[in-house]
């Protein structure tokens, strides 16, 4: 009786372990999950381009190597994005151009390539 109480409670204990471990597994592949997912347009517009952000923080040449960091890490994801409309191509030369405007510390490119309007016009908006 004594050999059936302990094997029981061994399997108890077993058993218990191994839900443990499954569910510290879980919480580890949503924070992957996390990690992975891609800033939308929207939110890369709002922490690299809204009025005293990223963009004319690094313009200006006062963005420390965390923020440029950061704007470049902004940019890979708007690169990952799709546009609303027009053309992936010419989505993925125009984002490149940001991201590579940046990594190289070239303010008048970046200047150029992050050109409102210019992109506004082509890719913001519904699909047709």
């Amino acid at each position: 009786m004594k050999r059936v109480l302990i094997a029981g409670a061994v399997m108890v204990f077993t058993l218990a372990l191994m839900v443990n471990s499954q569910v510290e597994g879980g919480k580890d592949k949503d924070k992957e999950k996390d990690k992975e997912k891609v800033a939308t347009i929207k939110e890369v517009m709002k922490k690299a381009h809204a009025k005293g952000a990223l963009l004319d923080k690094f313009k200006e040449g006062k963005a420390s190597s965390e923020e440029k960091k950061q704007l470049i890490s902004l940019y890979e994801a708007l690169a990952a994005n799709t546009p609303p409309k027009g053309e992936a191509a010419a989505w993925k030369e125009k984002t490149e151009a940001l991201v590579k405007a940046v990594k190289t510390n070239d303010v008048e490119a970046v200047k150029k390539a992050a050109s409102c309007a210019a992109c506004h016009s082509e890719f913001k908006g519904k699909k047709k």
